[in-house]
């Protein structure tokens, strides 16, 4: 499961909230079951990611003294992993905000922690689709709008924190009355921009005219306006490894029997920061000229962490159920469809179903990838 569930007692806490978003009655069933489990174990919970969960659950339930003491334990211990987690911060908010009657203060809290968390929810750490909110004048609280692929890493997270954006704008609606945005740079430069009932989900935009510049942003009429400033640019991350992948064909030497079919054998482990990854993808890419044995590559669905298999002329991908830090072995074998000359190597690549970003990539060759190439040289 992606996300921060990847323990009993999350999982637990988890099911039960969704069950409990059901209305279902928690009296005599596995929901009654679950809280009172959780009720017992809440000294086992150390890591931000569960208390919040579980005030979420509890709130659900309406249990608020130990939701109270799960809050206070994630705000007063944890608000430096709260910033860089954003599921967890979006179920803290829930749990603020999901109680029968929710008071002001629960509100100006809300607002307060999405507003103080600069590395996930802020504009100093939005990509180039994310922006910021402004107040406009009278009492109208700030209008937090955002874009999934701009805050978020996973579907869970990402699912979990609109919830609880949604859940705030909900309880601080208030009808938009002739809002009007003035941008200015300090050359002279100047645009309006008008809002009011008509266009307030239309997009309006303008062109800056110098970058760099500096430009002033005000704000007047009543209601929300949400404004993003633009820049796109190119950079190259650094790229943390998080799994390791080689690969091996045998026979390595090049024969009669190897160039029509050999074995291609695959190791791969997971090296990141978590104690495992989320379903991971291996996708073997065959060299030209070859395709793979279908018997061989179907003898991978009994392995180890192996959820399922695909068989295309030009590919295999293997499903894995997860990896960690322990090496799993793969094989399989592909013969010869037609010759090709001139054999250049074929990727395999292994990457999370959830965080395609997180991936590795290598090369290997048929054996007799350098003889054709030295006869394609003579």
């Amino acid at each position: 499961m992606p996300g921060g569930v990847d323990d009993e007692l999350s999982l637990t806490a988890y099911v039960a909230a969704g069950l409990l978003e059901l209305h279902l009655d928690k009296n005599g069933t596995m929901v009654e079951d679950a809280l009172a489990c959780l009720k017992r174990n809440l000294s086992s919970v150390h890591d931000a990611y569960p208390r919040a969960l579980l005030a979420y659950a509890f709130t659900l339930a309406g249990d608020m003294e130990t939701r109270q003491q799960l809050l206070r334990n994630v705000q007063a211990e944890e608000e430096s992993e709260l910033s860089s987690n954003p599921e967890a911060l979006a179920y803290v908010l829930l749990a603020l905000l999901s109680k029968p009657e929710v008071s002001a203060d629960d509100i100006n809290h809300g607002e307060v922690l999405i507003q103080s968390q600069p590395r996930s929810w802020s504009p100093t750490y939005r990509t180039r689709h994310g922006g910021f909110s402004l107040h406009s004048s009278g009492d109208t609280p700030p209008c937090v709008l955002t874009h999934p692929r701009s805050l978020f890493s996973t579907l869970q997270d990402t699912v979990v924190a609109l919830q609880g954006l949604s859940r705030y704008a909900a309880l601080t609606y208030r009808e938009i009355e002739g809002v009007q945005v003035l941008v200015k740079s300090t050359t002279g430069f100047q645009h309006e921009f008008h809002i009011d009932k008509g266009n307030q989900l239309v997009l309006q935009q303008a062109p800056l005219p110098e970058v760099p510049g500096e430009y002033k942003v005000e704000v007047s009429g009543i209601g929300c306006a949400y404004v993003q400033s633009t820049l796109r640019y190119n950079q190259h991350p650094e790229k943390t490894k998080v799994f390791a992948l080689s690969v091996e064909t045998s026979p390595q030497e090049c024969n009669q029997t190897s160039r029509k079919h050999f074995d291609i054998h695959l190791q791969v482990r997971y090296t990141g920061q978590r104690e495992s990854s989320n379903m991971a993808l291996i996708e073997v890419n065959m060299i030209s000229g070859y395709i793979p044995m279908k018997k061989s590559v179907r003898r991978m669905e009994g392995k180890l962490g192996v959820k399922k298999v695909e068989i295309d002329p030009d590919k295999v991908t293997v499903y894995l159920d997860q990896l960690n830090d322990t090496v799993r072995s793969y094989d399989f074998s592909v013969e010869q469809d037609m010759e090709v000359r001139g054999l250049k190597p074929a990727t395999v690549k292994v990457y999370d179903y959830y965080h395609p970003e997180d991936y590795a990539v290598v090369e290997y060759n048929a054996p007799c990838s350098t003889e054709t190439t030295k006869e394609d040289n003579q």
